[in-house]
């Protein structure tokens, strides 16, 4: 059984942003091109003349080349030039010269190559570009965005999708890599789509998580030098360069390398509320070294607070915003950067999750140095209070990957574990989540248990570091596009292809530790960030800010549930998502199932609800 309820889309014409559709070399799309073309503004047609790409896009941001039969499309944050990218298609018919076609090459963006009229499409492992197909007359066709699939498919939403995300954490592979829409599918972010001449199509693991092997010294240099090349690619045209200091260690690293570059620096600030977080010290200090940059700061009054459309539509057709408690100050402070000759905009987001200390490595680390990990151990124990019996009981399990799918529809509704050092957290549905959402969760899981599943790597925390770089690219996709619709888009190096496999492939005892703060990272910019904002060992906590914020929208949020159209699905229990705005949080951490909740419903009344209806269909998982 699988329920759904969605609004046909009938066109493009309020799309926001650009978008891109491969189309194989086939006859059977004819029909899809001929309304794609009602829609789209450029085109790049096949050797045989048939449509390739059709969509809208920035020609600052596309590089294509033809040689013979062969073509080749580079869409997205790149430093390309026509020359390079014909000079490697010229030898793309060497064995295994499409599966390499792209290595080496930095920054974020979409690969299409048609060899042979074999058509390849490619995003990026950190999911910050993805690919979606769908099938027309027979044939499969791809997109950067699935609302456009969508529309041109008139698919309807799958409730079951939206019940997913409901789930806290957010869904992780396998079950998280859907598309909320019946009939577009997703690509996973480490796989490519390769559709033959005759329009079947097949997918490819292009991207694995590297094996941790190198020590410090040559990772943090491979580091480094992959920041530097992505902050290359994000000066594009534009005179002037955006870039977040915050004041935590991630921003104030890609400032300090980024002012190496030809172009002027400007960054922003937002003030906190919270008069105990002390990034407004480590912002100040890092000011009065990037003396040539323009700094700017905003305070309260000046752009919108956390969540000050929470209960507004959304403009996003494709997937509910995940990012929603930041979506109006987002599209201010692009204005802003703009308005100072930014066309970029460059994010810290991506050092967490991949410089920051996850525990699990103990249980990978214990089967490759075990004296080492015990060690280590105790030192978490101090920090992290971990009762010895869970501690020993967490290192000492042995569960498969394929053991956590198969149990990941239990314990919906109970508290995460004290001590976690599993494949992934143990998913969980809020209390105003109703029976019927639960049993379309529950559906969906046990659908994917009948399946054998691998993990993203057969290491613990490569796996986990995998997911969390994944969930974080998903998020800034969609900033990104947000940002762009207001003034200057969002780059995050961190979470380029290149960076990332660096980063991953250092040592697992180099890169975490219990005691240094971002070993790696402080490793691989010390001989750019002056040693004093190097030594900083706290990280900011906005807890008390969001806490404020939620305080001031209450009564918006309240009167959105007197009306909600999770409810008129059946998903969610208004007089406890009321219960839930009400209630003290003792932790900025539990007001993540609110906003994932307040975000679908921004989605769904985006979507025109008054047009859902039920549709019943039978898919894989």
């Amino acid at each position: 059984h699988r329920a759904g309820a969605g609004r046909t889309m009938k066109g493009l014409s309020m799309m926001q942003g650009s978008w891109f559709v491969v189309l194989p070399d086939h006859e059977a799309v004819r029909e899809a091109a001929v309304r794609l073309r009602a829609w789209a503004e450029q085109e790049v047609r096949h050797p045989s003349g048939r449509p390739w790409l059709l969509g809208r896009w920035e020609s600052s941001e596309v590089t294509t080349a033809r040689v013979g039969d062969h073509g080749a499309a580079v869409l997205g944050r790149h430093v390309l030039t026509e020359t390079e990218l014909a000079t490697r298609l010229g030898a793309v018919a060497a064995p295994g010269g499409a599966e390499r076609f792209a290595d080496g090459w930095a920054g974020s963006f979409h690969l299409v190559l048609s060899v042979h009229r074999q058509v390849r499409v490619r995003g990026t492992a950190s999911a910050t570009r993805r690919v979606f197909t769908s099938c027309q007359n027979g044939v499969t066709v791809a997109s950067d965005r699935a609302d456009v699939l969508a529309a041109l498919s008139g698919a309807a939403v799958d409730v079951r999708r939206v019940a997913m995300r409901l789930l806290s954490p957010q869904v992780a592979h396998p079950f998280g890599e859907h598309s909320l829409w019946a009939g577009i599918e997703c690509v996973p972010a480490d796989q490519e789509l390769v559709v033959e001449p005759g329009g079947r199509s097949r997918r490819t693991r292009w991207w694995r998580p590297p094996d941790a092997v190198l020590p410090m010294a040559e990772g943090a240099e491979r580091v480094r030098t992959a920041l530097q090349a992505s902050l290359h690619t994000c000066k594009g045209a534009a005179d002037v360069l955006g870039c977040d200091l915050s004041g935590g260690m991630d921003s104030t690293s890609l400032c300090f390398l980024a002012a190496g570059q030809s172009s002027r620096l400007a960054t922003v600030r937002r003030e906190a509320a919270d008069p105990g977080n002390d990034d407004v010290l480590w912002a100040q200090t890092a000011t009065g070294y990037l003396t040539d940059a323009h700094h700017l700061t905003l305070g309260d009054g000046e752009v919108p607070g956390w969540y000050a459309d929470l209960a507004l539509p959304s403009d996003d057709w494709e997937e509910p915003y995940k990012d929603i408690r930041g979506r109006a100050y987002r599209r201010a402070m692009a204005r802003r950067m703009a308005g100072l000759g930014a066309r970029i905009h460059v994010c810290g987001v991506g050092g967490d999750e991949l410089f920051g200390s996850s525990p699990a490595y103990l249980h990978d680390l214990l089967r490759l140095r075990p004296f080492l990990a015990l060690g280590r151990l105790t030192t978490h124990r101090a920090t992290t209070r971990w009762p010895l019996a869970a501690a020993l009981r967490a290192l000492s399990h042995r569960g498969t990957f394929d053991d956590w799918v198969k149990g990941a529809a239990d314990g919906l509704s109970t508290a995460p574990r004290r001590v976690h050092l599993d494949w992934m957290p143990r998913l969980r549905l809020p209390p105003w989540a109703t029976p019927e959402a639960v049993e379309l969760v529950r559906d969906v899981l046990h659908e994917a248990a009948q399946w054998s599943w691998e993990p993203l790597s057969p290491s613990r925390v490569q796996h986990q570091t995998a997911q969390h770089v994944r969930t974080a690219g998903m998020s800034v996709r969609q900033v990104d596009r947000l940002m762009r619709s207001t003034g200057a888009g969002m780059a995050a190096p961190f979470l380029d292809d290149q960076v990332i496999t660096a980063a991953m492939s250092v040592r697992l005892e180099d890169r975490f530790s219990a005691t240094a703060f971002k070993p790696l990272l402080t490793q691989a910019v010390r001989d750019h960030v002056p040693p004093p904002l190097l030594r900083r060992t706290t990280k900011g906590d906005f807890s008390f800010d969001l806490h404020q914020a939620l305080y001031r929208r209450r009564a918006e949020l309240l009167h959105l549930t007197d009306a909600l159209r999770l409810s008129e699905l059946g998903l969610v229990d208004a007089a406890a998502l009321r219960h839930a705005v009400l209630a003290p949080h003792p932790r900025g951490m539990t007001l993540t199932p609110l906003e994932a909740t307040f975000s679908c419903e921004s989605w769904l009344r985006g979507l025109d609800g008054r047009n859902l209806r039920p549709i019943h269909a039978k898919g894989n998982p």
